[in-house]
């Protein structure tokens, strides 16, 4: 007869709680140093002048609330799909960015709730 022995093993509470706080870091907003670099990336890819201090200033305003664990998806994406030589408009960033973000925010949600599920169920052996 099939046991499933995978219900016996012990759950790494500790490594759980640790992977939540590297996300929620990974989740913090970024720098504007971030917001250069991806854009200067992308200029590069295709060949096409970096903003100036004004375009690089209304980039960060309208990016700066994103974490820059994200800009090297965007960077890919953008670059992949986009058509045009020249620097995409901020809209295209928050399009992709919006829905990511999204995506990110749940997962910690998700990764919070399994881990106080996890230490309630250590703290009490098993029994709720």
């Amino acid at each position: 007869m099939y046991r499933a022995n995978f219900l016996h093993e012990k759950v790494k509470t500790s490594e759980l709680l640790a992977a939540v706080t590297e996300c929620t870091v990974l989740l913090e907003p970024c720098k504007v140093s971030d917001v250069q670099i991806m854009l200067e990336t992308i200029c590069s890819t295709f060949s096409c002048a970096a903003p100036e201090a004004l375009g690089l200033k209304t980039y960060w305003e309208l990016l700066n609330k994103y974490p820059s664990g994200l800009f090297p998806f965007v960077t890919t994406y953008i670059c992949g799909t986009y058509k045009y030589p020249r620097l995409p408009l901020p809209i295209d960033f928050i399009t992709y960015l919006d829905e990511e973000h999204i995506k990110c925010h749940r997962f910690l949600h998700d990764l919070k709730n399994a881990g106080q599920w996890a230490l309630q169920l250590e703290q009490t052996q098993g029994k709720i």
